[in-house]
């Protein structure tokens, strides 16, 4: 029974091994993460400054049918 799990285990961390090692040989080679022009623009930029290279588009779209709007007041305790 030991016998039967310490071979369960190997057969485990073998097939592990053997798909990690095929993952590395069969993936695709690495793309340099910036061109030459973004580099010529990281290098004027001066240290602290900050740039925003994306705006995500946050605008919310609300059917018209999705609820209804309910109109409040605070009011205060006394």
């Amino acid at each position: 029974m030991l016998i039967g799990l310490f071979r369960t285990i190997l057969i485990i961390v073998g097939v592990y091994y053997l798909v990690k090692f095929l993952m590395w040989m069969f993936r695709s080679p690495e793309k340099p993460k910036s061109s030459g022009s973004s580099q010529k623009n990281q290098q004027k930029k001066k240290e602290g400054e900050v740039t925003i290279d994306f705006k995500p588009n946050n605008k919310k779209h609300i059917r018209k049918d999705s609820g209804d709007y309910i109109d409040f007041e605070e009011v205060k305790k006394d």
